[in-house]
């Protein structure tokens, strides 16, 4: 139970994710694991407004454009699935930064084992930059303005919220 509250938490709105995991640290018989979980995305709900710069200033972003960024993992093949779908549904001016947690372990020109590079410009963590900006997990995307500052850190859910109302809105047009 208490891991299905922190995956509606982590598929809620901020708002009422938060709420959700409020609730979680308050219960007393939270186990160890999960409560280490629900912090880390009460942590991560709490960034967006923050610069990227100051969470992680090694981890360049290109000026002016908006950045998708996303985590990836060689150990990994659903981490494939998730960057062609956000190269594919991102606007031609956003830039695609795919962030390796592999550290020293995957040369970043290589091809993964389903024998495909991920999209975008690859990153390589040294550990610092995936725990400094609370994405220490593969298939984790956030969105980044032209100024560097975190808008979302559930790019993911803002995509799917975003079709469902083109589809509704379609729906009402026929």
């Amino acid at each position: 139970g208490y891991e299905g509250l922190l995956n509606i938490a982590h598929d809620s709105p901020p708002e009422q994710g938060m709420a959700i995991i409020r609730e979680l640290l308050q219960m007393e018989t939270l186990p160890p694991a999960i409560k280490i979980r629900a912090v880390i995305l009460q942590s991560r709900y709490a960034l967006p407004g923050r610069l990227v710069s100051e969470l992680a200033p090694d981890l360049t972003l290109t000026p002016g454009r908006e950045t998708w960024l996303y985590t990836w993992s060689e150990n990994n093949p659903g981490n494939l699935v998730l960057a062609k779908m956000l190269a594919g549904d991102k606007p031609p001016d956003v830039e695609l930064v795919g962030l390796c947690l592999d550290g020293e372990t995957v040369a970043l020109t290589q091809i993964n084992t389903g024998g495909e590079r991920p999209p975008g410009r690859l990153v390589r963590d040294d550990g610092v930059m995936s725990a400094h900006l609370l994405m220490s997990e593969a298939g984790l995307a956030y969105r980044v303005d032209a100024d560097g500052v975190i808008r979302s850190v559930s790019l993911m859910r803002d995509m799917r919220d975003m079709r469902d109302m083109q589809s509704q809105r379609a729906n009402a047009n026929t």
